[in-house]
């Protein structure tokens, strides 16, 4: 049976295989030149390949922690430059600061031009004597501070209704511009905002209470005059200020209970007090009310307290009672007896009758009922409900003497009144602020002692309190800065801390603690007294050598955080590049070893071929037979 079979020589196969092997070494040799590696699988070197593979894996896990070693690095130099930043602010306030300790105010003051005094005989001079037009029950206010500007303190929204922040119908402000008076009075909800009136000596308007502020605010400045005054809200704030340099003055003239009430805790309450009063010769006693153990007399006869608001005033007058902190308010037809110390009870309470007497008074149907919180509707006004700052009030008493009433200026804070050497009283603001005095009601003294009814006295200069605003104001950028100094969500100077991690398997790291280097963090307050005595300036000096001291301990801290972490990324660039040529040795080709292999492996193949040609003549010889 015949075969396919091909005959060949040996000779010839001998050649066919060692082309074959020559061949492999060829596409192996090419794959080496064309990768670049020796070792391209796991089949080529299994030892070598999978010890490579590991060192290239952990070359590429320390590759991804250097990236966040280099993260780290720029936050602490952001916080290093932050700190850089404070200290120049630091500086900065310590320079306003050195500056204010060395300038001085210099006072505004007002001169009683045409009443002279006798200051050797003002012990005795009867102050309406020599004073004209004045009289007993005269009162005036005197207001310290910018003379057209006035800030409350309550923080408020435009939004707000005058009720909702407080203002009950019966508040009556005034507000005096210039040498005109303008008469503002609050009434119920839907009294709506009636026109002003000029017909009498003041210009008078009415709000209701559900009036928004800022319909409130719009409205006055309408009354009064676009171009004369000013109205806004400024950082939660009612402002107003006179934009002709007019003086302003806004002063409650009627009260009102608020409608947001106070809670006093274990308040108590007396109800139903009912004094009764028997006339005769006989009555000897008189009713008692006794509160933590002070006593008061409700009289007898004729002179028996009978009234609730009599009692409230009786608790009220009584210094011992008052040093206690005992008050007492009006609840409907009821008192309500609380101690406005904070945690403090008002102790026991005992209402009793008449004794020694077959006819004296009695208490009737007055129960006083177990301490409990209650909530007490508290007295207050306008200022007040706001924080406008109304000024001091004077009044002259009956039988006043000049010294008595120069003593009374002069004890307000701030303000100091004197004799010249004419015998003039001089009325000072001690530390260079405006002054606005202004006559009460119907009273003309003021009018008859410096000349007019009111009078803004500017011809001082508060030095210091300038600098102090502007040491507030580095303050206040020291705050903005901090929260400023973040880098990716992270602020060392704002309390966030930061971890570093220097190996795959983070157990080496390295803890950066941050810190509040705020204006309160660094130790700061606010400027005291609008720096009006040396030792509050000091005061603000010793906090500057406080907080320069925290900022150098504390950049020490971070630049020695800084150098650590810088070493510890030289460390790991190094480590990646060891790991990667240790992997480089086990894998990568001789480039020239494999491109000499080639061209000898090239040679022997072609040396094959020419080998196979001529074992391959024998067979083509048989040719030449046919």
């Amino acid at each position: 049976m015949a075969t396919d079979k091909i005959a060949l020589t040996s000779s010839m196969r001998s050649n066919l295989l060692s082309l074959k092997n020559t061949q492999m070494l060829l596409d192996r040799t090419q794959e080496r030149l064309s990768t670049g590696y020796k070792v391209n699988s796991a089949m080529d070197n299994p030892s070598s390949y999978f010890t490579a593979q590991s060192l290239n894996a952990r070359a590429n896990d320390l590759s991804t922690l250097l990236d966040s070693i280099g993260q780290a690095i720029s936050t602490l130099e952001v916080a290093d430059e932050g700190i850089t930043t404070l200290q120049e602010f630091v500086e900065q306030a310590k320079s306003i600061a050195a500056n204010a300790r060395d300038s001085e105010n210099i006072a505004s003051s007002v001169v009683s031009e045409n009443v002279v005094f006798n200051p050797a005989t003002a012990k005795d001079d009867i102050l309406t004597d020599i004073v004209a037009n004045s009289k007993s029950g005269d009162q005036f206010t005197i207001r310290l501070g910018d003379a057209t500007t006035m800030q409350g303190t309550s923080n408020v929204s435009i939004d707000q209704t005058l009720e909702e922040i407080g203002i009950a119908q019966g508040g009556v402000i005034e507000m005096i511009i210039g040498d005109k008076t303008y008469e503002f009075t609050f009434e119920s909800s839907g009294s709506g905002i009636s026109s002003p009136d000029s017909s009498s000596a003041a210009v008078k308007q009415s709000f209701g209470v559900d009036t928004s502020l800022e319909d409130f605010m719009s409205n006055v400045v309408y009354t009064i005059g676009r171009n004369v005054l000013n109205a806004e809200i400024k950082d939660g704030k009612m402002t107003f200020n006179t934009l002709d340099n007019s003086s302003l003055l806004i002063r409650s003239t009627a009260g009102f209970v608020s409608n947001q009430p106070e809670v006093h805790p274990e308040a108590r309450k007396i109800t139903a007090v009912q004094i009764s009063a028997a006339q005769g010769s006989s009555n000897t006693g008189s009713a008692k009310l006794t509160i933590d153990g002070v006593e008061l007399d409700l009289g007898y006869d004729t002179s028996a307290v009978t009234d609730v608001d009599d009692v409230i005033n009786l608790v009220n007058a009584n210094a011992e009672l008052a040093a206690k902190g005992i008050k007492a308010v009006k609840d409907g037809s009821d008192i309500q007896i609380y101690n406005e110390k904070a945690g403090v009870s008002v102790g026991e309470i005992e209402i009793t009758g008449a004794t020694g007497g077959t006819e004296g008074t009695s208490v009737d149907n007055a129960t006083i009922a177990a301490a409990t919180d209650y909530e007490l509707q508290v007295q207050t006004d306008f200022n007040q409900i706001l924080g406008f700052d109304a000024g001091y009030s004077i009044t002259v008493t009956d039988g006043m003497t000049v010294e008595q009433f120069r003593q009374a200026v002069d004890g307000l804070n701030g303000v100091s009144a004197d004799f010249d050497s004419n015998g003039h009283l001089v009325i000072s603001g001690e530390q260079g602020d405006d002054m606005v005095i202004a006559d009460v009601g119907s009273g003309n003294f003021i009018s008859s002692l410096l000349g007019d009814h009111i009078i803004a006295v500017r011809n001082g200069s508060n030095e210091r309190e300038k600098y102090a605003r502007q040491f507030d104001d580095i303050l206040n950028q020291i705050d903005q800065l901090v929260k400023d100094t973040s880098y990716k969500g992270i602020n060392l100077l704002n309390g966030d801390d930061l971890t570093v991690v220097f190996n795959e398997s983070r157990t080496s790291t390295l803890e950066l603690k941050g810190v509040v280097f705020n204006s309160v963090g660094l130790g700061f307050t606010v400027s005291e007294n609008e720096w009006k005595d040396n030792a509050d300036i000091d005061k603000s000096l010793d906090q500057i050598t406080k907080a320069t001291s925290l900022l150098r301990a504390q950049a020490s801290y971070f630049s020695q955080k800084l150098s650590t972490v810088q070493i510890r990324e030289d460390f790991t660039e190094s480590m990646i590049n060891n790991l990667t040529t240790g992997a480089d040795q086990l894998v990568l080709a001789d480039m020239n070893e494999e491109a000499a292999n080639m061209l000898a492996l090239q040679t022997r193949q072609q040396l094959g071929i020419n080998s196979l040609s001529l074992a391959s003549q024998a067979s083509q010889s048989v040719l030449q037979l046919f």
